[in-house]
């Protein structure tokens, strides 16, 4: 006899269960893509997942479009409103932290001079154009000396946010000013350079534009620290730096903002839209003032004042110089800045 203790257990082996890899894409419509159970209906039971195509519409390509460029959200028109109805709760929303009501402030402003320069571009608007005409009888000279550049009998205008000229210069102020690059008395490189360049916008007046909005697009980075600097002076108690750059970025913000609004008032046929801009950024900026910092509505008014003409004075004076210092430089050689 055959002891059955003896034996093995013939008890059958235990079958694991192996959990159901997803299959791939088209060779099994009736399961899960998501997690591979077998749908019982549209909806997997065990994951949630929808078996069916979402539907989309163009809607929600445009929707995508404008978000990746402006990340669209809701604060997007909570922006808007608090910039017209109460300008200083925006910056003073940034500087307390609070990056859900509106835009963050480099968003603000990337967001504000894109539209700018877009809207120059699909319009035709100029920033800055030169026109020429006579002041009298007298027939137009130039002439440069070691000291000076002397002109008569003409005079030199700028037009801003405007659609190009259509005026025909002068000949007489263009003859003026050829002879006056052709001078070797009184006369260096430069100055020559200089007459040149002053016949060539006078002849095209929007010639200088493309360099000129690529120039401004990477000065106002520039600017816009040294814009927090002019207001420490101003508003320095208790306040950080990175305050007052906060207040820079949504200052800009609204310059261009009121510079697209001075260009469409020129396009209407109205004029002085350069003036009107101005003036609507002036009074903006004190109203920011007046909500970010406190100070009374007198000493908002004296201190917008004060940043606003050393801005302009002492930054963009001398910047707008550099920039035409350089359109020339670029034409002269380098023996005349470098040579003994």
């Amino acid at each position: 006899m055959v002891d059955a203790s003896s034996e093995s257990d013939p008890s059958p082996p235990v079958r694991r269960r192996r959990r159901r890899s997803p299959p791939k894409a088209g060779k099994a419509p009736g399961f899960c893509k998501t997690c591979g159970t077998k749908l019982r209906g549209r909806y997997c039971h065990d994951c949630g997942h929808d078996s069916l195509p979402m539907a989309r519409r163009m809607k929600d390509l445009g929707v995508e479009f404008v978000d990746s460029i402006f990340s669209y959200t809701a604060a997007v028109p909570r922006t808007a409103w608090a910039l017209i109805h109460e300008p200083g709760s925006v910056p003073h929303a940034h500087r307390e932290g609070d990056k859900s009501r509106f835009l963050p402030p480099i968003r603000l402003y990337l967001t504000a001079s894109l539209l700018f320069f877009l809207f120059l571009g699909l319009s035709g608007t100029k920033l800055l154009q030169f026109t020429a005409y006579r002041t009298s009888d007298e027939a137009p000279w130039v002439r440069s000396t070691p000291e000076s550049w002397l002109a008569g009998g003409f005079r030199i205008t700028t037009v801003a946010l405007e659609r190009p000229l259509n005026s025909t210069p002068d000949p007489a102020i263009l003859a003026a000013f050829d002879q006056a690059a052709r001078q070797n008395e009184g006369a260096d490189e430069l100055d020559r350079e200089v007459m040149r360049m002053m016949h060539t916008i006078i002849q095209d007046p929007s010639k200088l534009n493309a360099n000129l909005s690529s120039w401004m697009s990477r000065a106002l980075w520039l600017m816009m620290p040294l814009y927090g600097l002019l207001l420490w002076p101003l508003f320095f108690r208790g306040r950080l730096l990175i305050e007052h750059v906060i207040f820079a970025l949504w200052a800009h913000s609204i310059l261009f903002l009121m510079l697209a609004f001075g260009a469409i008032w020129n396009l209407l046929g109205v004029g002085y839209g350069l003036p009107l801009a101005l003036v609507g950024y002036q009074v903006w900026i004190t109203r920011g003032l007046k909500g970010y910092y406190g100070p009374s509505w007198a000493f908002a008014i004296l201190k917008g004042a004060i940043h606003t003409a050393a801005y302009i004075g002492l930054l963009w004076g001398p910047a707008m110089f550099i920039f035409f210092l350089w359109e020339v430089g670029q034409n002269t050689s380098a023996e005349f800045w470098f040579g003994e």
